[in-house]
């Protein structure tokens, strides 16, 4: 059996509003109780639903999709195909695994995307799926696991766990270029703790109540996105890129891989990031100086992010290739 899904009808499955309706069509189908999806999408500038502050200026000439975002569009595809949606109750995801990026999401392509339901048992569902080109060059690749809670279960948080708060040795504030990205687009605020060894780093967000996305995720009930947790990785790549130009002259082109952990400033466990590897552009011509998601291992999400929460974002087992 085959399904279509306008935007129209997306709307009406998920609570979500605004720039964060990152598909305009999914097809479902269901054959030999497998399900797929396909799903299409394309952003241009000033698209109607702002859905372009998703956009970077990765060169002069070339806008292209922040990394972690091509999850949350794989997501709201997982999700239109699941049919396991309680109306009145947003779904959340709670892990994302096996991420890689392989070429850009160019602003203005058409983006065609698959997904498969993998798994499915009670509340839960893991999904796998791609980005492509129409033409059919994968663009990026992901896994994920989904929580569809109802009026018999309203979490989908693990066991709740805290770390240890690490003491402030530095203070630098993030330039949140808007040449770059959209200023609100950042999801660090400054440098928070940098090792003598750079092998660990950590920087600081406040989640602000007039940030964008309290509209659309969700209306009503404003949570962090979880893709935003992991886009502060890959902004306090950005940061620590920055110091290591003036600490030790560091520039070019190169890597950051690590671990991460993010906390609440009460040291709340809010998610893990496990073996992500981040490409840095620094005063390589051609470029802006940023900071991009290559690949991700695994990401674990613990509690939920509100407006006013205060973030530690501590990087760790940090290598520079």
């Amino acid at each position: 059996m085959t399904q279509i899904y306008t935007q129209e009808d997306i709307k009406n499955i998920v609570p979500h509003r605004f720039e964060n309706i990152l598909v305009d069509l999914v097809k479902k189908e269901d054959i030999n109780g497998v399900t797929t999806g396909t799903l299409d999408t394309c952003i241009a500038l000033n698209d109607p639903l702002k859905r372009d502050i998703f956009f970077k200026q990765k060169t002069p000439t070339k806008k292209t999709i922040i990394v972690p975002t091509i999850m949350e569009v794989l997501a709201l595809g997982s999700v239109v195909c699941s049919e396991k949606v309680t109306p009145g109750y947003p779904v959340f995801f709670t892990s994302i695994s096996k991420f890689e990026n392989y070429q850009d999401c160019v602003l203005g392509t058409p983006l065609h995307g698959f997904v498969k339901k993998t798994k499915d048992k009670g509340s839960f569902m893991v999904c796998d799926g791609y980005l492509a080109t129409q033409e059919g060059t994968k663009l990026a690749y992901g896994e994920m696991m989904a929580f569809f809670p109802g009026p018999e279960t309203k979490t989908s948080q693990g066991a709740k766990r805290t770390l240890p708060i690490p003491t402030q040795n530095i203070h630098v504030d993030l330039e949140k270029n808007p040449t770059l990205k959209n200023p609100c687009m950042y999801a660090i605020d400054a440098a928070y703790r940098l090792e003598d060894t750079l092998d660990s780093f950590v920087a600081s967000y406040t989640y602000p109540h007039t940030h964008p996305f309290t509209q659309g995720h969700f209306p009503g009930n404003p949570i962090m996105m979880g893709v935003m947790q992991w886009m502060s990785v890959e902004d306090s790549c950005h940061l620590l890129a920055s110091i290591l130009y003036k600490k030790i002259e560091k520039k070019g082109l190169y890597t950051l891989s690590g671990n991460a952990d993010i906390i609440k400033s009460d040291g709340t466990s809010v998610s893990e990031i496990k073996g992500f590897k981040v490409q840095i552009y620094w005063d390589v011509p051609g470029f802006l100086n940023q900071a991009e998601v290559l690949r991700t291992e695994k990401i674990t999400f613990r509690d939920y992010v509100v407006p006013g929460d205060t973030l530690l974002i501590c990087l760790n087992s940090l290598i520079l290739s």
